[in-house]
């Protein structure tokens, strides 16, 4: 991706899954990939099956070499992910809680065997490390900032001080494009900075205000 996902009604950057998802747990794929008809749809489309243990999977012919760590498999028969599907999201709950646990994958027949997903939660140290961002800001014998503090918070960061800087560590896309931060004065160029970087900054009635304007995709340096 060369440029933000633009934040929009409805749309935001989904949790990812940190353990691999148990067998009997329904899960939700959806796609744009062929229906039963043989057909690609103009709709995007979402089917569920459960999930099933990797020794299960592997009892179907074709499907020896499948992994208990790296991939997934789910199956009932006539509800999976076909043709044009791939690369899709294989997830748990809805809006602010929905979890994805895999990426389709492949399988053989639609409906018909089991369906492989890789699973994220094997790749979740190196999503995170593309997808998170740490920012420092000196501040040179600080003593505290708690709009600043809140900030990073607010955002899904770590926050930590040192003698001589502030520091806000693995900032979320997630919640650094829903955050809307205010405090007392404008001249406070710890927090404009540090505002500049994930947002916008404005000053109105003697308050300052950072305001980020779309879910932030963090580049490992800004």
């Amino acid at each position: 991706m060369k440029a933000p996902f633009p934040k929009a009604t409805g749309v935001r950057a989904i949790s990812i899954a940190s353990n691999l998802v148990n067998a009997g747990v329904r899960v939700t794929v959806a796609g744009w990939g062929k229906t039963e008809f043989g057909n690609y749809p103009y709709l995007l489309l979402f089917t569920s099956a459960p999930v099933i243990s990797t020794s299960n999977c592997r009892n179907y012919n074709g499907y020896d070499d499948v992994s208990a760590t790296t991939q997934i498999c789910a199956y009932q028969n006539g509800q999976d992910s076909c043709q044009g599907d791939s690369g899709g999201p294989f997830f748990t709950g809805s809006g602010a809680s929905a979890t994805q646990h895999g990426i389709v994958s492949y399988g053989i027949g639609c409906g018909t065997k089991p369906g492989v997903y890789t699973a994220v939660s094997y790749y979740r140290g190196w999503i995170l490390s593309k997808a998170k961002h740490t920012v420092s800001t000196a501040c040179n014998g600080c003593t505290t900032n708690t709009a600043w503090k809140n900030m990073c918070e607010d955002m899904g960061g770590v926050y930590r001080k040192t003698s001589s800087a502030y520091q806000c560590q693995d900032l979320t896309p997630v919640k650094a494009g829903t955050v809307s931060t205010t405090w007392n004065g404008c001249n406070n160029d710890l927090l404009q900075n540090f505002c500049e970087k994930v947002g916008r900054y404005s000053c109105e009635n003697g308050k300052g205000k950072c305001t980020p304007l779309k879910i932030i995709y963090f580049k490992k340096n800004l």
